[in-house]
């Protein structure tokens, strides 16, 4: 519902053929939508006048999404549920029916054609790419902090070793009291990097699950692979549910 926030889907009649017809207003221009195939609609719904935006109905979104639809004319009439109202917040799984004759909408449909037919704004998909790869370095460099910690006992072993040898050929009487504290410090770090949990498994896993929720479509929802977000712009509409992406 991003795009959709704080815009107004006007709802009536086609006034040529007997279709469903949806249209909203994007910067200036109107953009229309036909709902469904050719239907025999009733006259008790009304037709559309998009230039004096008029309809039979119109669903309002605030600022969060949420959906009020408005019956616009006193001679029309708009159920919920089976109840005649004048302004109601609806669902998109609402039951909403125009007319005398009750002529059955289904919102869900209805949001999903403005959507694909108004276009959708995919600029906030670069902060979602560039915070996925942000996340994922620092994933990396971690772990590669962890393998350089696991082996520093190692060479200080080896060192200890070299270092031992060194003094013993040398018959220096200094040997074990340079080499055992040395020996116990690698022991110390090593058991501390053995107690150290590695977590990078499931990071990645966080990381990668909330991309996948993130760097979707604003109309349709579906993930749009994992082509950066420059490669992304060079396309004009999405692939899936064909929506224009606007400039």
């Amino acid at each position: 519902m991003k795009t959709l926030r704080n815009r107004t889907i006007f709802i009536g009649r086609d006034p040529e053929k007997p279709q469903l017809m949806a249209f909203i207003e994007i910067n200036s221009n109107m953009k229309r939508a036909i709902i469904g195939e050719t239907q025999n609609i009733p006259t008790s719904v009304s037709r559309c006048k998009v230039s004096d935006k008029l309809a039979h109905c119109k669903i309002d979104f605030d600022a969060d999404g949420e959906m009020t639809l408005t019956n616009l004319r006193d001679t029309n009439e708009t159920y919920v549920d089976g109840q005649s109202i004048v302004s109601k917040r609806i669902m998109l799984n609402s039951a909403v029916a125009l007319g005398c004759d009750r002529y059955p909408i289904d919102i869900n449909k209805i949001v999903a054609a403005i959507k694909t037919t108004a276009g959708v704004d995919i600029s906030p998909l670069e902060e979602v790419w560039n915070n996925y790869q942000t996340d994922m370095e620092a994933i990396a460099k971690a772990q590669q902090e962890r393998n350089r910690r696991r082996m520093l006992p190692m060479l200080i072993g080896f060192g200890s070793g070299v270092l031992a040898a060194v003094l013993g050929a040398l018959k220096l009487p200094e040997t074990f009291i340079i080499t055992v504290p040395i020996t116990i410090i690698s022991f110390v770090i090593c058991f501390k990097n053995y107690r150290e949990k590695d977590t990078s498994i499931e990071e990645r896993k966080a990381v990668n699950d909330k991309f996948l929720d993130d760097y979707s479509c604003p109309a349709c929802g579906h993930f749009m692979g994992n082509q950066p977000y420059k490669i992304l712009r060079q396309n004009s509409r999405c692939p899936y549910c064909h929506a224009d992406f606007l400039k």
